[in-house]
């Protein structure tokens, strides 16, 4: 049982560093902008993020990054 919750926190973290590193430049934009203004409005983000706003959570497959479903 513990080696396979080492594993399926592996693979989380895997996937979560692979959609940050899919997402770097968006991040960094937002990054940017939350430092020169200190708080966005909504349409700050749609505005900054485009299409990906409406489509949240994005699936990051066309990034590269295999969506996988939570496990329970």
């Amino acid at each position: 049982a513990e080696r396979e919750i080492d594993r399926l926190l592996r693979e989380a973290d895997a996937r979560g560093r692979a959609v940050l590193c899919a997402y770097r430049a968006e991040l960094d934009r937002l990054a940017s902008l939350l430092v020169e203004r200190e708080t966005l409005e909504r349409h700050d983000l749609e505005r900054l993020l485009g299409g990906l706003s409406k489509g949240m959570p994005v699936d990051v497959a066309e990034r590269g990054v295999a969506a996988r479903p939570a496990v329970s």
